[in-house]
């Protein structure tokens, strides 16, 4: 077992740092091609096919559903036949796909209502939201989600299109200032967490019309919406609109771009006489993506974390995207819980079927020495906790691989309430109570006693893991170098990221929920 997590985490650094070179892997911003009403591909040519994408990858062990979107020498999308094409997934062998059916798109229309828009645009803009509401098809969903100074989900994902209209028509732009981002960050979380559009819709997508800035401090950034977007990308299909351009106008446009085909999706730059036709060729381009299905029997029921890309065998390859390995009706990014003993014990038995006689040999032998040695380590942690006073010792000395994580400034729980705290709450098999710190300066968090917060049973936690700290209402979560990297709710870090209060902290194999609280609040 220690073998197979050891290949997926290689194989999960080795997708992390395709994820972290997003420039590279993806294609530059296009401009779209002519209207083609039709709303599918073209049949292929592959002399003329320059570009094979990969928009949209879901994992539904043993199935693994691919969205794929082929472009030829004019910017049209082409139709290809599925067995021109194959799926790389991380080390295995290339498998064959199969053609899926259009089982619908659950979409996202982002809305800015801030006045970055004019008035006139702003109308002309509800004009196409709404011939793009009702062209719907009977598999469709929308969801309507508007972006200001606050972030609201007007309406989550239907099919009535008359209830999505008329939201539609309740819309003005009234706010001074633009949550770009956090509208992204949040459209994300809806587009991943919604129980209300049917299990056999299982496609994404979100599009929005916005002139790309974001002014409003405290909200989300750029680098947070990457981080949502390392692994199951989301495509985000953006039209770039400016009542006023310029070079902050021009530079905010370029961030969207890069962001939107990173995500797997497209940009176009657009005027306000374009806008309505843009809108229709947005749709058409979103309706001539290919599904195939592979199948994948030894891909692991585990979370675990995988590169796929799509290859032809002229040389043509996708950009490569990570995706995690779930089964039917798991929640990717639900954090996993402890199964059954007997659940445990099923899987085990299946992982030894499938080994040699010469592996399983090895395995019994390792296996006696690891019952040993936990033997060893539980008559330890037992003797070790009996003779500790209290169960957070501010000790720095202990750092003899107990069990235990020691926070240095814990107070008792309800206490200080004048004051701004920290409240760490474990998850899964962490051996560390619910606790307080004050939290009025900046706390470091690692595997070296000389940090605030100890953790010494972990032993993928660096000396010197990560800090935290207190900023605008959240907690800012900066990676100190770390050497297996720093997650937030199951997101890895770059560099840094600003944590909204209840999200979930994980370093290693350890993960804790960070819950702040202000002064005054119990």
């Amino acid at each position: 077992m220690g073998v197979r997590w050891g290949l997926s985490l290689l194989l999960t650094l080795i997708g992390l740092s395709f994820a972290a070179t997003p420039s590279l892997a993806r294609a530059q911003p296009a401009v779209l091609p002519a209207l083609d009403r039709s709303g599918g591909a073209k049949p292929s040519d592959p002399d003329r096919l320059v570009e094979l994408r990969l928009t949209q990858v879901i994992t539904d062990l043993p199935a693994v559903h691919v969205y794929s979107l082929a472009i030829d020498d004019r910017g049209a999308a082409v139709s290809l036949p599925s067995d021109s094409l194959s799926l790389q997934i991380g080390a295995r062998r290339p498998l064959a796909l199969s053609r899926g059916g259009d089982d619908g798109i659950a979409t996202i229309l982002l809305v800015d209502v801030s006045r970055s828009l004019t008035s006139s645009q702003f109308e002309q803009g509800k004009g196409s939201l709404k011939a793009w509401i009702q062209d719907l098809r009977p598999n469709d969903f929308a969801a309507l989600v508007t972006f200001g100074s606050e972030v609201r989900t007007k309406v989550d994902f239907t099919n009535d299109k008359n209830r999505l209209s008329a939201a539609v028509d309740a819309l003005s732009p009234a706010d001074d200032t633009t949550l770009l981002y956090q509208g992204l960050v949040q459209a994300v979380t809806l587009a991943r967490s919604s129980k209300v559009v049917p299990s056999n819709t299982i496609r994404r997508a979100i599009v929005l019309v916005t002139d790309g800035l974001d002014d409003q401090a405290g909200g989300a950034g750029l680098g947070q919406v990457r981080d949502q977007l390392n692994v199951d990308p989301i495509p985000i299909y953006a039209l770039g609109l400016a009542a006023h351009p310029g070079k902050v106008v021009d530079a905010a446009l370029k961030n969207l771009a890069d962001l939107a085909v990173e995500s797997g999706g497209e940009y176009a730059r657009v005027t306000p006489s374009t806008l309505t036709s843009s809108y229709a060729r947005l749709q058409s381009r979103i309706r001539s993506v290919q599904h195939f299905i592979a199948t994948c029997p030894d891909c692991p029921h585990d979370r675990s974390s995988a590169v796929l890309q799509l290859t032809m065998p002229s040389g043509v390859r996708s950009s490569p995207v990570t995706v995690r390995f779930v089964g039917p009706a798991e929640d990717p990014h639900k954090k996993e819980e402890p199964g059954t003993l007997m659940e445990w014990a099923r899987l085990i038995l299946d992982y030894i079927k499938a080994l040699t006689v010469a592996a399983r040999l090895t395995y019994i032998i390792w296996a006696a020495v690891a019952a040993a040695g936990a033997t060893t380590a539980v008559v330890y942690y037992v003797r070790r906790r009996a003779a500790q006073h209290e169960p957070h010792s501010s000790t720095a000395g202990n750092n003899d691989g107990g069990v235990f994580v020691v926070i240095k400034t814990l107070i008792p729980l309800g206490s200080h309430r004048d004051r701004q705290r920290l409240r760490l709450d474990p998850l899964g098999r962490n051996d560390i109570e619910l606790g307080e710190s004050l939290f009025e300066r900046e706390l470091t968090l690692g595997r070296s006693p000389d940090n605030d917060i100890y953790i010494g049973n972990d032993g993928m936690v660096s000396g010197s893991h990560c800090s935290l700290v207190a900023r605008d209402g959240k907690i800012l979560v900066r990676d100190l170098g770390s050497r297996n990297g720093t997650r937030v709710n199951g997101v890895p870090i770059k560099g840094f990221i600003h944590a909204e209060s209840d999200s979930i902290l994980g370093v290693g194999r350890t993960e804790i929920r960070m819950r702040l609280l202000p002064a005054g609040v119990a």
